[in-house]
């Protein structure tokens, strides 16, 4: 056992630090009464205003006072945490920054009020945040339609609480990390308007200016074609899954639906099911190979790019597989998207079924825009360009989050010290 450290219900922290209930840090925060205090209109925070992926409001209403919600009754200031008591284990949790200050927020969220001498907001939201908490809090949850938990479930629960200072020493580095997130967050969304952008324009106009000309798809360049894609593509559907498929001497990969995305695969998880020497023939996917989807979001459109050695796919996706070298897979996929997502071309493409469903007759009878081979290939180039760095973006976001989870694990419960470094907490004591 390290000497430096204690057991507590939440586990081991340092001896320096304490244990003591939400409750003896906080101040009592205040109830709006429409009929003593006059208000003309406010901004309101209800439970789907904050983001559980974020931990952020998000999504305000600015209403009527008049007209204000019954549950419009406490009263929030600028560092002050919001707890949503309905189903916890949600996360709807949030600090609230000053352009809230003095707002109102639902009856169904804990309003903790940090005593200043005693804690620090920011400390305690983070603390909130964690996994050992936020679950502890939860288990206290009652109800079988909404189950919820009380303000006083939340305020009686117990946190380590470090020195004041080591407080918001700890509050001041997971705000630069959650600052880092949101950054990457905001170039991301940056960089999705411009693909949005580009797909519009380039499949509208093209890339030389030139004229357009009216089709069955829409207004686009006199010098592109609108061609059927059974003129272009040899379309294949997959294998039906059964129980008998699941099992056999050849068990190999294949791609569901949910394998295939708006211009990628996830394959985080794939299924095996046994394949025929013909059928191995006939279904294996090749480089460049077109996946569309029969069901689900249909037209759902991804290219195989050989991401494992070999693999096939099941009767829900079709594999289109282009007929010459006249026509870019890339620029295809990418049509499909901004046709679908977009352009709003295929609206209603499906079959009218209890459970929609692309048939394969309906998809080769779609037209798509069909530009020479060279201005496909700049074309796709370009939206390629904007995909590898939004894929470069994510990836720095993905690694922000996870090493803000493990700080976050590890400054709350003091095996990472922060008390003797050298830290700016001027933003936070700001908040």
């Amino acid at each position: 056992m390290n000497k430096g450290f204690k057991e507590t219900e939440i586990g081991m922290i340092p001896r320096d630090w304490d244990m003591d209930a939400l409750s003896s840090v906080c101040l009592k925060p205040c109830q709006w009464n429409p009929n003593k205090e006059l208000r003309t209109d406010f901004t309101y925070i209800d439970v789907s205003a904050v983001s559980n992926e974020t931990c952020k409001v998000a999504y305000p209403t600015h209403v009527d006072a008049k007209n204000a919600p019954s549950r419009a009754r406490k009263i929030i200031n600028a560092g002050d945490v919001i707890y949503a008591t309905v189903r916890p284990e949600l996360r709807r949790i949030a600090f609230i920054e000053k352009e809230y200050d003095n707002q109102i927020a639902s009856t169904a969220f804990c309003v903790v009020r940090a005593d200043a001498s005693k804690s620090n907001g920011k400390y305690l939201y983070y603390s909130l945040r964690t996994e050992k908490i936020n679950r502890m809090i939860a288990e206290f949850q009652r109800g079988a339609s909404y189950p919820a938990v009380t303000d006083k479930d939340i305020l009686r629960q117990q946190i380590p609480l470090p020195p004041l200072p080591e407080q918001k020493k700890i509050a001041a580095v997971l705000a630069k990390l959650q600052k880092a997130i949101e950054i990457q967050d905001n170039i991301l969304s940056s960089l999705r308007d411009l693909k949005k952008s580009m797909m519009h324009r380039l499949f509208s106009y093209g890339l030389k200016g030139e004229k357009r000309k009216k089709t069955e798809i829409g207004l686009i360049p006199e010098g592109w074609e609108a061609t059927s894609i059974s003129d272009v593509f040899d379309i294949q559907q997959g294998k039906s899954l059964s129980a008998k498929n699941q099992t056999g001497e050849f068990k190999k990969p294949f791609l569901r639906t949910s394998n295939v995305y708006w211009g990628h695969l996830d394959l985080s998880t794939i299924d095996e099911m046994d394949f025929s020497m013909d059928e191995r023939e006939k279904l294996k996917f090749n480089y460049g190979d077109v996946l569309v989807c029969e069901g689900g979001e249909i037209g759902r459109t991804a290219i195989w790019r050989s991401e494992l050695a070999e693999c096939y796919y099941q009767n829900h996706v079709f594999r289109l597989r282009t007929r010459d070298d006249n026509t870019n897979p890339f620029f295809f996929m990418y049509w499909m998207q901004a046709g679908h997502l977009i352009l709003k071309v295929y609206t209603g493409a499906g079959n009218k079924t209890t459970i929609p469903n692309l048939s394969r007759s309906r998809l080769s009878q779609f037209l798509f825009p069909l530009p020479p081979l060279p201005e496909q290939t700049e074309i796709a180039h370009i939206l390629q360009t904007i995909d590898r760095k939004i894929e470069v973006h994510e990836g720095k976001k993905s690694s922000q989050q996870d090493l803000f989870k493990t700080m976050l694990n590890n400054l709350m419960t003091g095996t990472i010290r922060v008390n003797e470094l050298d830290i700016d907490t001027a933003e936070v004591e700001a908040a």
